[in-house]
């Protein structure tokens, strides 16, 4: 009895997973249904165009200006336009095929201009930088002696600077030297007869205030000095 019991179980077990249908009978079957996968391949690709310009020691570079051009499709042929920078020379221009999809990178260089500093009367200048060829946009300082051999002051720089301090930027090719003043002398000869007058001017100094005489030739005593008809108060030498 026992055994027929335990026979009835295992078969109750064993059609658990079994229907019946108008009369069919079957067996529930777990259907699996593999999700689908979709592969993207990505076409593109992207490029920066760098542009450096040399330092003023001649051999190394620093960043410019960077340009990124992204999604770029693969294989494009790309020419990138160089740049104007003033005091710089421009290079030549790269072509370039895109066949990385890897970032592609394009730098341009751009040399230093070189100018020439010319300095007059340089054994009246000190200076870290005496004539020669220098880079654009090296600092020049030039410092003027008080007094040239004659003892004459200084005056002012060829390009009318007047301090004897003088710093500035080399743009291009210059020439430049101290001035000293030059003493000139002024002799008054008054046509009154009375004695010479004379007197010492700097270069570009004011003649300042002429000296006053006791007596002026005039024919007339009434009018301005050409109404009057006045004769010379002075004569310059």
């Amino acid at each position: 009895m026992k055994r027929i019991k335990l026979c009835l179980v295992l078969l109750m077990l064993c059609i658990s997973s079994l229907f019946f249908i108008k009369g069919i009978y079957g067996v529930f079957t777990k259907i699996t249904i593999p999700s689908v996968n979709k592969i993207t391949i990505n076409q593109n690709t992207s490029y920066t165009v760098v542009h450096e310009i040399m330092n003023l020691d001649g051999t190394t570079y620093s960043e410019y200006t960077h340009v990124d051009y992204p999604n770029i499709s693969i294989g494009t042929t790309v020419t990138p336009s160089v740049l104007t920078i003033e005091g710089f020379n421009s290079p030549s221009t790269q072509t370039v095929t895109l066949d990385s999809y890897n970032n592609t990178v394009i730098t341009y260089r751009y040399t230093r201009k070189q100018y020439t500093l010319t300095i007059n009367n340089s054994n009246y200048v000190t200076t870290s930088t005496p004539s020669g060829t220098y880079y654009y946009g090296q600092e020049i300082n030039l410092v003027a002696a008080a007094t040239n051999n004659n003892g004459n002051p200084f005056s002012k720089w060829s390009n009318n600077e007047t301090n004897p301090d003088y710093t500035f930027i080399l743009t291009g090719n210059t020439t430049i030297e101290p001035i000293y003043a030059v003493p000139y002398t002024i002799t008054y000869h008054p046509n009154n007869g009375d004695s010479l007058i004379i007197d010492t001017v700097a270069q570009s100094q004011s003649l300042g205030v002429l000296p006053t005489v006791t007596y002026d030739d005039c024919v007339l005593t009434t009018g301005d000095y050409h109404a009057r008809q006045c004769s010379n108060v002075y004569k310059f030498e």
